[in-house]
């Protein structure tokens, strides 16, 4: 992964944010106040130094975790580091990231770098993607890795998944009690007090200009997984009422809303054309035509949050927003990736999603 892919993701998230995002310079959370629910926040500079009851969303530039978090935590930053207590899942979109925390759920990460110290605990799993990967602490659960550079020095209670470009280095502190499969061009340089209880190496063909095996399949889904889940995040902080009366719309009037989505998805561009014939209408073209791509991006939004939320109505289990949201986007995201029938399946989604805020805009119940 290299500077212009790191850009890549970065832009792609972060200009799906509402422009707001970046007006404060800096957010600080000072250290003696508490702050009861999610905390959504987004500038330049944050600082977290407080406690937080529930989930963090944390969008910009230097990111500073100091305080605890009960729930979990969703960040995009160029700097990131994190050295808390989190309660629930760490994700993060990043350049350079460092953890040295204590994390109750999964590690997951994309990013140009990634750092945990020797006092990091992770209870469940860690996925990386980065170009270099430096793993410290320990991991109670397993570990999948996807990098150019990679150096495993922690304690992992459960299996190993390796990809490198370079040869994976493993230090002596590192344990590994359950199997550590690599996969690379050349076999793993092991200090001898490493302590690792089956080893499978899977060699791979050099490719001249070919990233690690893996990337072309798993790197832009997981690019427009976190994405979303950002988006998400900020639409539940601002709209969450709209997003309920949405998917109880979907849900109850299908075919009416894939109507108005049809009558949407075909009638902007036509207008935004129109408008641009015009010197005038041209900055209104300009507009409708960026409104109309962030609606296809936000549609996996709409969509999964509102499959979620028809999960939960039938399971019967009560579930706060920020979860709802999370696990409707990775399953719609799931779904739109299944071979041949995915691209469909993501069409008819994003015709619902323009449908419904169709339907908000000219008052149809």
């Amino acid at each position: 992964m290299n500077r212009f892919r790191l850009a890549g993701i970065l832009s792609v998230v972060i200009l799906s944010v509402p422009l707001f995002v970046w007006a404060q310079e800096s957010v600080i959370h000072p250290a003696d106040r508490v702050h009861d629910g999610n905390y959504i926040r987004a500038g330049q500079s944050i600082q977290v130094l407080g406690h937080i009851t529930k989930d963090a969303i944390l969008v910009g530039r230097d990111i500073i975790v100091s305080g605890p978090i009960e729930g979990d935590v969703i960040i995009v930053g160029q700097n990131v580091v994190i050295n808390s207590v989190i309660g629930g899942n760490v994700r993060v979109v990043g350049g350079t990231v460092s953890v040295d925390a204590t994390v109750g759920k999964n590690l997951t990460i994309m990013a140009g770098s990634l750092s945990t110290s020797s006092k990091t605990k992770i209870a469940w799993d860690v996925m990386a993607y980065a170009e270099a990967v430096d793993l410290q602490g320990t991991v109670d659960g397993s570990v999948w890795v996807r990098s150019q550079n990679m150096n495993l020095g922690a304690v992992v209670a459960k299996d190993v998944d390796i990809d490198t470009g370079k040869p994976l280095t493993v230090s002596g502190s590192a344990q590994v009690k359950g199997t550590l499969q690599y996969s690379g061009q050349n076999q793993a340089a092991i200090a001898p007090e490493a302590a690792i209880t089956n080893l499978q190496y899977r060699p791979t063909a050099k490719k001249d200009g070919a990233p690690p095996s893996g990337r072309p399949r798993l790197f832009w889904p997981l690019v427009f997984l976190f994405g979303a889940w950002v988006v998400g995040g900020v639409l539940l902080a601002v709209a969450e009422p709209w997003l309920n009366a949405s998917s109880e719309r979907i849900q109850q009037k299908p075919w009416v809303t894939l109507g108005w989505g049809v009558v949407g998805v075909t009638i902007t561009p036509i207008v935004a054309v129109i408008l641009a014939v015009t010197l005038i209408g041209i900055p209104l073209g300009v507009l409708l035509m960026m409104g109309y791509m962030a609606l296809v991006y936000c549609a996996r939004v709409i969509v999964g949050y509102s499959l979620a939320r028809m999960i939960q109505a039938r399971t019967h289990r009560p579930l706060p927003s920020i979860a709802v949201m999370v696990l409707g986007i990775g399953l719609y995201v799931v779904i739109i990736n299944i071979p041949f029938a995915g691209p469909v399946l993501g069409l008819l989604g994003t015709t619902l999603a323009f449908g419904a805020v169709m339907q908000s805009l000219f008052k149809q119940a």
